[in-house]
């Protein structure tokens, strides 16, 4: 299996560098020449489950975690990948633009997209780049070849999906050091902020038309595939699948289901999780705040008091804009956050929400919190922004009902990660009338780099 997914992340190497295409490469949607996965280098052993993966037609999506969306990013560049009986490689990468741009003009009718689009992005239609719109990889997924199929009149038959986020491109430049192209320096420090300036500032300095502004990409992605270390990168990138499944950067679906299920069996499916007991996942979406998502810090605080009907939940959300000014990467941050609670889950009331940012409503009104089912949780939703140099807290107050099935003995909750968000500082308070005190159990699901201290009273 781990092969089949270094195949999927090599391919995308050479076909676009991965991460140096997530600011849209534009690049022809005629298969590049097929080249060997061996040649990559990279011979992967013959299974089942890898020739089952191999047959399929994978649409690559490259998600942009500076703009944060609820799978891990925004979906500003896609890509494809196919072997043939030979398992060589053909492969494409475009701007996400270039396929909805042409649906607007032939007037492709689109299915109308979540009130939180319409109102803060201000767009009616829903179109591939806002497909993933839930943190739920196969839902969005399977939404995303609807779209595409749609858009482009089925086109390509598309038949598998992979995300990937962008730590894999600072994971090859530790192996490889800093590396130069075009006078642009790149390091595994600052990859993504190099990039960003040069092709949103440093080209207008050298006088490049905006169609060429992102050729370095290109040469980036020469520079690696050509690299003496090549050989070391991928073993570095072995090494590092663990972490990259724990934090999402590789997330993958297929049509097929009996292929599906042995991905969500080997843990790559970026599905979200069940839960008899409680359970927590918060769910950011970046609507038009740019990069802002580099400079954000968030907090949570988690306190629940236990009754014998019902937990008394208190979710208290604080958001932090690290950003100095508002410029071409940084600005007021917008987004529309989703609490994903156990179903059932009652809400009672809350405060910090807002209706919009101080542009659109300067008296800064109370914004509401928009209730929903999905699935086996329910969903608290609320638009909030943050103005550059401050902060802003919200606090979510509901009840979630005992269940027949769970333990009156001990406290459970499964605490799931959104990809994409290097770290959520997580407090735990439990508190009980009971003697002794119940047992406390916290599962995470997702990132490693998350903090969770609890306390028991």
């Amino acid at each position: 299996m781990n092969k089949i997914i270094l195949s999927i992340i090599v391919a995308s190497i050479a076909a676009t560098g991965i991460v140096a295409t997530f600011w849209s490469v534009n690049a022809p949607t005629t298969p590049a020449p097929a080249t060997p996965v061996a040649a990559l280098p990279l011979a992967p052993e013959r299974n089942s489950l890898l020739q089952d993966l191999l047959k399929q037609r994978w649409l690559v999506v490259f998600q942009n975690p500076y703009e944060l969306r609820a799978t891990g990013g925004f979906w500003g560049t896609i890509g494809s990948v196919q072997w043939d009986e030979q398992t060589q490689a053909q492969y494409w990468v475009n701007d996400v633009y270039a396929i909805d741009g042409p649906a607007v003009w032939n007037h492709i009718t689109m299915p109308e997209p979540p009130k939180p689009i319409q109102t803060y992005i201000r767009i009616n239609q829903w179109y591939l780049r806002d497909a993933n719109w839930d943190p739920d990889f196969p839902t969005s997924t399977r939404r995303a070849l609807s779209f595409y199929d749609r858009e482009t009149n089925g086109k390509d038959q598309f038949t598998a999906v992979a995300a990937i986020n962008p730590d894999i491109l600072k994971d090859i430049l530790t192996v490889t050091g800093p590396i130069t192209v075009d006078g642009v320096t790149l390091s595994n420090t600052d990859t993504i902020e190099t990039i960003i300036e040069a092709v949103e500032i440093r080209y207008r300095k050298k006088r490049i038309v905006p169609s060429q502004r992102k050729t370095v990409l290109y040469h980036l992605v020469q520079a690696i595939v050509n690299h003496p270390k090549r050989n070391q990168v991928l073993l570095a990138l072995t090494s590092r699948l663990p972490h990259y499944q724990r934090i999402g950067a590789v997330q993958l679906f297929a049509n097929d289901p009996r292929v599906q299920k042995e991905i969500e069996a080997a843990g790559w499916s970026g599905a979200l999780k069940q839960s008899s007991d409680d359970y927590l996942m918060v769910v950011d979406s970046n609507l038009a705040a740019l990069k802002t998502d580099a400079v954000m810090v968030r907090k949570t605080e988690y306190a629940v008091v236990r009754s014998s009907d019902y937990d008394q939940i208190t979710a208290t959300l604080t958001y932090i804009n690290n950003a100095k000014k508002i410029d071409y990467r940084t600005t007021r941050y917008r987004t529309y956050t989703r609490l994903f609670a156990p179903a059932g889950a009652v809400f009672q009331r809350s405060s910090g929400t807002q209706r919009n940012d101080r542009l659109f409503d300067p008296g800064r009104h109370e914004g509401g919190v928009d209730v929903q089912t999905w699935q086996d949780k329910t969903v608290f939703g609320f638009f909030l922004s943050v103005e550059p140099g401050t902060q802003e807290t919200v606090v979510l107050r509901y009840r979630v009902p005992r269940r027949a099935n769970q333990d009156p003995q001990r406290y459970q909750l499964l605490v799931q990660h959104q990809a994409g968000v290097p770290q959520r500082a997580l407090t735990v308070t439990v508190q009980s009338d009971t003697t002794p005190k119940p047992p406390v159990v916290i599962t995470r699901e997702g990132s490693g780099d998350e903090v969770i201290n609890t306390t028991v009273e």
